[in-house]
């Protein structure tokens, strides 16, 4: 019984010392993290989504402002705020197909 006592203790609490799960190891450091066949095209990526998630909380925070009515007040409410500015655009790109629709029919006939 003092041998089982000496090796280690099932009890994961009273063996804090030689723990082995998870919890208790040191993660892999950033070499590590990048290391293998596709360890470089990992690093560019993450650098990459970083760099994007930094560009995109400095607009978010600076460029675009929160309350932006600039529309015209002749358009309805609907094209007014962010919504209305997709809606708009999309309406753009929509009538831009048309008129190059309409020259395609003037230039085959």
């Amino acid at each position: 019984m003092s041998k089982k006592n000496e090796t280690g203790s099932l009890n994961i609490n009273l063996d804090e010392a030689n723990e082995t799960t998870k919890k208790g190891q040191a993660g892999p450091g950033n070499g590590d993290r990048y290391k293998g066949l596709f360890g470089r095209w990992r690093m560019l990526r993450d650098r990459n989504r970083a760099r994007f998630r930094k560009w995109w909380s400095y607009y978010l925070e600076n460029v675009v402002p929160v309350e932006d009515d600039d529309a015209p007040e002749h358009l309805p409410k609907i094209f007014h705020g962010p919504v209305g500015r997709l809606l708009l655009a999309g309406c753009a790109v929509v009538a831009m197909g048309v008129w190059v629709f309409l020259l395609w029919l003037l230039w085959t006939l």
